[in-house]
């Protein structure tokens, strides 16, 4: 079977690593046919795929076949996915291509309707796409629709506990993604802020541990993991630096966003903060597993025992750019 993974275009590098993370947590076995910058096409005989964690993307689609060959192609193949009513709704892959949709969407409703399907074009039951990219047309069946309804409940201002150098929780959600939390597996935030990344581990399902120094946030990331539900968790105020070496068992995931700013208190440099936490990494990870860091350095001296796997730009305004960094314990 084939997909097709349309991104939300906001930040492809952290999309398709996203993407890529959760085949991954899965163990779902795939090829990339088809990496078209906006969307990527992949090849999986697998069938029970949930893409419902993803963080950057807009839709995923179930690639039928060209719109040359739609005369060939056994829908039978597909009524189990397949329910009446249904619409069809053009995609543009690049925002660019100037074909018109509502040509191809008649064109196509008609196909269908000769074939007996019933339709709704408000509230259909199953949409059917055109995805449009260069001079390809591909026909298939929309498999799942991201809004941003889940991401806007969790903005940083909608929470008790509030400051202003918080992640935004699409952000969060994807440096987990790529960290490969997942349900059961333990996490833990050194710098642990507002709790925005451990809400996204939290709601994942995974077991949660945060640290800061600072005792106002550390009662604030209480206060926020409260607000969505979230009553199991072990948030400590403690020095990194000297806590990480008493951990009994060692950690599955790290996510963090490490401490910038002049509202920090750091008496070093952030790239040598940066430095230092990297060779506090040993101390927390199991080998094997991952780390995911933002950063507003974006120069850094990589220990012998960590592989850079991904290393992505987060644009936040004009005077600040972070960058988010997967490393893996080797």
């Amino acid at each position: 079977m084939e997909y097709i993974i349309v991104f939300s275009k906001d930040n492809l590098c952290l999309a398709k690593e996203d993407l890529f993370s959760r085949l991954e947590v899965q163990n779902i076995s795939y090829s990339v046919k088809q990496d078209l910058d906006n969307a990527i096409i992949i090849e999986s005989i697998a069938e029970n795929i949930d893409f419902t964690d993803l963080s950057h993307t807009r839709e995923v689609g179930l690639c039928i076949g060209g719109m040359n060959g739609l005369d060939v192609v056994d829908f039978n193949m597909y009524q189990h996915l397949i329910k009446s009513p249904v619409n069809v709704r053009v995609t543009r892959i690049n925002p660019e291509q100037n074909q018109d949709r509502s040509v191809i969407e008649k064109k196509m409703g008609a196909f269908l309707f000769n074939l007996g399907y019933k339709f709704n074009l408000k509230d259909p039951k199953t949409s059917f796409r055109v995805y449009l990219f260069g001079s390809e047309q591909i026909f298939g069946i929309l498999i799942k629709e991201f809004g941003v309804s889940s991401f806007s409940e969790r903005m940083p201002v909608k929470r008790p506990f509030f400051h202003p150098v918080s992640l935004k929780p699409k952000v969060a959600k994807a440096m987990c993604n790529i960290a490969r939390v997942s349900s059961g597996k333990s996490v833990i935030d050194p710098f642990v802020g507002t709790g925005g990344l451990l809400i996204e581990s939290a709601l994942i399902g995974a077991k949660i541990t945060g640290i800061d120094l600072d005792r106002v946030m550390v009662e604030g990331t209480i206060a926020n993991l409260k607000h969505y539900g979230i009553l199991e968790h072990n948030i400590l105020c403690a020095d990194s630096f000297i806590a990480s070496k008493s951990f009994k068992d060692k950690f599955d995931c790290i996510v963090t966003d490490l401490p910038y700013g002049r509202n920090t208190k750091l008496d070093v440099t952030p790239k040598d903060f940066m430095q230092q936490f990297l060779l506090l990494i040993p101390n927390m990870l199991k080998i094997g597993c991952y780390a995911a860091v933002s950063t507003n350095v974006g120069d850094i001296e990589i220990p012998h025992f960590l592989k850079l796997v991904r290393k992505c730009e987060s644009y936040i305004h004009k005077n600040l750019t972070k960058y988010i960094y997967l490393f893996k314990l080797v």
